[in-house]
C-alpha cells in the first residue's frame, strides 16, 4: 500500500492511498533469469541455462533447490531471494 499526504501553502491537506497487487508467471521467471544473467547477478552461463531449462520444464522445486545451492556463489543472494520468492508463488 502506498499512502501519500499533500499540503498546499494555504494549509489544506489531502491524503490518499492505493494498494498494488503483483504477480508472476513462468514467462516472467524466465525473463528474470535472463535479466539477472545480463546484469551479472547470475555469474555462470551454465547455471543460467540449467535454471532456464528447469523453468521451461515446469520443474520449480528443482529450480528452487538449484537457486538455493548457488546463492552467494554463482547467484547473488539478492537475485536468489527474488527467484525463490517468485518460484514459490508459482507453486501455490
Amino acid at each position: 500500500m502506498l499512502t501519500v499526504t499533500a499540503a498546499d501553502q494555504a494549509g489544506n491537506t489531502a491524503k490518499g492511498s492505493v494498494t498494488f497487487t503483483t504477480t508472476t508467471s513462468i514467462a516472467s521467471l524466465e525473463k528474470l533469469v535472463q535479466l539477472f544473467q545480463s546484469k551479472g547477478m547470475i555469474k555462470d552461463e551454465g547455471v543460467a541455462n540449467s535454471l532456464l531449462r528447469k523453468v521451461r520444464n515446469g520443474e520449480l522445486m528443482k529450480f528452487i533447490e538449484e537457486v538455493s545451492s548457488q546463492a552467494g556463489k554463482h547467484i547473488t543472494k539478492e537475485a536468489a531471494a527474488i527467484l525463490i520468492r517468485d518460484a514459490k508463488y508459482l507453486l501455490k
